[in-house]
């Protein structure tokens, strides 16, 4: 769009249509020269008033002569979506940017959440292992430990939810990266989400197990038992990851404003995608957090399987057993997904000159 290979027939030359991707490079990199008219210097007006060529590499009439860029023209170049122009501050593409980038926002983006939201998440695990009600639960700790036991296991959470973060947006844009661009968008999204998703979980998943027994006041687990409720945790977090990358780019494509070159930084739409991908990631993958977490609360010597530990929760309650605790966690992930996405979108846009593509 921005400039033209010429093929002949004849005396005639018919323009042919770069890649998207050499066109963007082209209109990068010529942008400020050719809206400046530093194409203007090979023309000259005669004494006729007649335009004329001076003679350049552009004399013959075999080869293609740059065209000069509107405004207009640059704004409606044929750039795909997923391209972010030099002027482009919004963050469409929670992938997009450098690797370094990408891994960098998420871990600052993920660490700043987690301490906003944690004392919630104590709760949360409490309700999902013992299957008590809101207000118990809360009596219960207060009693034993105060206020800071819902900070209890902060410091192995902090340190596994940033490198979780980190792991989970740097492989993501790298495997997105090398997926083909035929690919439909939202196909490109889960694959590269889901994954990313399950690497890390593979590498991560014994720290979220001592994270869970130091929130239930539990000693530390043999190696062996680190790996406990690792099913249900990747299938969850391979899912989950999938659903939500796929439904938070879908919804900022959606609600991007029309010029985003002027469109501000951080709007409701960033809260909304962000509230929206979480809750409905989480509605479809709880269950299976409450597997995982019962799994890996359980004591070595009671040790049980995935199956065994489905039957004794649909015994101990049905289906509704699989979203006790729910109640905090929809508050906690609605909160959590509109802070992260925020962040994340932030943390990009203060370490873009820092990371570059």
């Amino acid at each position: 769009a921005t400039c033209c290979s010429c093929h002949t027939s004849g005396s005639m030359a018919t323009p042919t249509r770069l890649p998207a991707a050499a066109a963007t490079g082209s209109l990068r990199s010529t942008l400020s020269d050719g809206l400046s008219g530093s194409f203007a210097g090979n023309m000259r007006r005669d004494s006729g008033g007649e335009t004329s060529h001076e003679p350049s590499k552009y004399s013959s009439p075999k080869e293609c002569k740059p065209k000069l860029l509107s405004e207009a023209a640059v704004a409606s170049a044929d750039i795909p979506h997923n391209v972010e122009t030099s002027s482009q501050r919004q963050v469409i593409d929670a992938m997009q940017g450098s690797v370094a980038l990408n891994a960098a926002a998420g871990a600052i983006a993920g660490g700043s959440v987690l301490m906003a939201v944690f004392p919630i998440d104590s709760v949360k695990t409490h309700m999902q292992a013992h299957g008590t009600s809101l207000p118990n639960t809360l009596s219960t700790l207060v009693s034993r430990g105060g206020l800071g036991s819902l900070y209890r296991g902060f410091s192995p959470a902090m340190a596994e939810h940033a490198l979780n973060r980190g792991i989970l947006f740097g492989l993501g844009s790298v495997i997105k990266k090398k997926l083909p661009e035929s690919w439909a968008e939202p196909v490109r999204d889960a694959a590269s989400g889901g994954g990313a998703a399950l690497f890390k979980t593979v590498m991560l998943h014994p720290a979220d197990t001592i994270k869970c027994r130091w929130q239930l006041g539990q000693p530390r687990s043999e190696l062996g038992g680190l790996y406990q409720g690792f099913g249900p945790a990747a299938m969850r977090s391979s899912v989950g990851m999938a659903i939500w990358l796929s439904v938070r780019n879908a919804l900022e494509r959606a609600l991007q404003p029309s010029d985003p070159a002027e469109g501000p930084l951080i709007s409701y739409r960033q809260f909304i995608s962000g509230a929206t991908a979480s809750v409905v990631t989480d509605l479809c993958t709880f269950p299976l957090d409450t597997l995982k977490k019962n799994l890996q609360a359980a004591p070595s010597s009671a040790r049980l399987t995935m199956s065994e530990m489905v039957t004794r929760l649909f015994a101990d309650g049905g289906l509704r057993r699989f979203y006790v605790g729910y109640t905090p966690r929809l508050v906690m992930v609605s909160i959590n997904g509109a802070l992260f996405n925020v962040s994340l979108v932030v943390s990009k846009w203060l370490l873009g000159p820092i990371f570059p593509e």
